[in-house]
This record gives structure tokens, sequence and C-alpha cells, in this order.
């Protein structure tokens, strides 16, 4: 039976912050180990987040409007296998 294991480390940076901005940038790397001979599904990705926030008051309520851009990217075996973009909208009040 094989075994897989799994290792994540990332940081992440605060571009801008005030009363009503908010910019960050984030990296995660992430790797999957087996152990046994299956080394081919070994899997690394690396992912970047971009992420903003604006507060403001929409009908006399405090809101905020956030958007994130993230990529991903994934080796299988040290070789290119996937890449993926995503952008994701939300604005809660």
């Amino acid at each position: 039976s094989a075994g897989r294991y799994e290792s994540e480390s990332g940081l992440g940076y605060n571009l801008f912050r005030n009363k009503d901005y908010n910019f960050d940038v984030s990296y995660l790397f992430g790797q999957s180990f087996h152990d046994d001979s299956l080394n081919e599904f070994n899997f690394r990705k690396h992912r970047l987040n971009l992420l903003g926030q604006r507060a403001f008051k929409a009908w006399g309520r405090p809101s905020i409007l956030s958007f994130r851009y993230q990529y991903l990217h994934g080796d299988l075996d040290n070789a290119p296998f996937s890449d993926s973009n995503a952008w994701l909208l939300a604005w809660t009040s």
C-alpha cells in the first residue's frame, strides 16, 4: 500500500491598507510525496493570490467589495501539468 504525504508553505504581504482600502498578495507552494515507486504521481503546485478590498456604505450599511485574482500552476513528476486562472468578486453588507 502506497503512502502519500503533502507539505504546504506560503507567505503573504499587505501591500497597502487604510480605512477604506486593502491590497494583499500571497504565494503558496505545495508538494506531494509518495513513499514507494509512484514518484510519477508527485504533484507540485504554485498558487499566487491578489486581493483587493474597498469598504463603503451602501444604503446606510457598512459594506465591503472584494476582488481576488488567483493563478494556480501544477507540475506532475516535474513536468508542467495544469494552469488555471480565477477572478472572484464578492460584496458583503
